[in-house]
């Protein structure tokens, strides 16, 4: 699991995420019931000769949401 620090702001919170090689474009933030969600899911495939071969990688950290995002 990678190393999540989330950090609040006057305006936003910060999420800085340590997960070589991805961009934030791969990753989804969610907060629902309280709970902040950031997930990212990659497909790779490769061919060689008559043979496809695939992986398939998940990502899933779950915390509190931070006390300004949580309903009230």
């Amino acid at each position: 699991m990678p190393a999540v620090n989330i950090s609040e702001e006057k305006e936003a919170f910060k999420i800085a995420l340590a997960a070589p090689g991805m961009k934030k474009e791969d990753f989804r933030i969610d907060v629902s019931d309280d709970l902040l969600t950031i997930s990212s899911e990659q497909e790779s495939q490769q061919e060689e000769k008559k043979t496809t071969t695939g992986s398939k990688s998940t990502i899933t950290a779950v915390s509190p949401a931070p006390s300004r995002c949580r309903k009230r």
